[in-house]
């Protein structure tokens, strides 16, 4: 039975550059090029490196909301940011507890790692922002979204 083959891939925020190893996240790339149709395309969502490293802070927090309070710890080493995260909540107590890291792509570096896949047609558009409120965002503001497309048969 052949693979299903899709006209559009969408990675959204905390789906890609999350994985150490940057050959783990290459081979994402590689399965999206081998699903996608003739003309089809890939949209990512990614943080804005430029903007991340001129905003880089070591530390946060803030109020998600009246409850919960978000406390993070950052280190940055080479273009990988590693993050502790927690969440208290005012009335429980502890309820998230995590350690992660988010590799940061130049728009250079991730359409040279798109061309060398296979896609072609890139667009990319800096500095997407979708929140309004001010908050301790980090990597989820400031976005950079790239859409590409796989050659028409």
């Amino acid at each position: 039975m052949p693979d299903q083959r899709y006209q559009i891939i969408i990675i959204m925020a905390n789906s890609f550059g999350y994985l150490l190893d940057k050959r783990e996240n290459e081979k994402i790339l590689y399965e999206a090029f081998r699903l996608l149709m003739p003309g089809g395309s890939l949209l990512l969502d990614l943080p804005n490196k430029e903007y991340m490293l001129q905003n880089f802070s070591p530390q946060s927090w803030h109020e998600a909301n009246e409850e919960i309070v978000v406390c993070r710890q950052r280190a940055l080493k080479k273009n990988v940011i590693f993050v502790w995260e927690i969440a208290i909540s005012k009335t429980k107590g502890l309820i998230r507890d995590e350690k992660y890291c988010t590799r940061l792509y130049s728009a250079e570096k991730i359409s040279e790692l798109l061309r060398s896949v296979g896609f072609s047609s890139l667009n990319i558009q800096k500095d997407f922002v979708s929140q309004k409120e001010k908050a301790d965002y980090r990597c989820m503001t400031n976005r950079m979204i790239v859409i590409a497309q796989t050659p028409a048969s």
